[in-house]
């Protein structure tokens, strides 16, 4: 599944939608980085004009299964729910995502958050995939 774009609506609080993009990090990306194998996954409000809330990086090295490197939640939002918005968008977008550990502690604070949950907290409201 080619998604670019996932809308997100919070299963208790209705009224809390995120809308998620997908963005492919290309030329320019630090030095060390192979241009075209990261992604960013971006979590904003909905309907809000502000940078986003929350990303999580996402390795696509296509002879590996993708690798969620990444997940930070900007201080405002500190909230697992928001991370946990991520990560389902990330795995909506890359079924067979690695979700074992990330670069940073609080990255694998949220992953194992989110590991640790039954039922998702967010249902799916919309999505638009790449047109081929």
């Amino acid at each position: 599944m080619n998604l670019t774009h996932v809308v997100l609506r919070h299963r208790s609080q209705p009224e809390v939608e995120l809308e998620i993009l997908f963005r492919q990090l290309t030329d320019p990306v630090p030095s060390m980085w192979k241009s075209g194998y990261h992604w960013q996954v971006e979590a904003y409000e909905f309907g809000m004009e502000q940078p986003p809330v929350a990303i999580g990086w996402v390795l696509d090295v296509s002879v590996y299964e993708p690798d969620l490197e990444c997940v930070r939640v900007f201080s405002d939002y500190q909230d697992e729910d928001i991370a946990h918005a991520v990560i389902e968008a990330a795995r909506l977008r890359w079924p067979n995502l690695d979700i074992e550990s990330a670069v940073s502690q609080e990255g694998n604070g949220w992953i194992a958050s989110y590991r640790a949950m039954t039922v998702s907290k967010w249902s799916v409201v919309d999505t638009r995939e790449l047109l081929s």
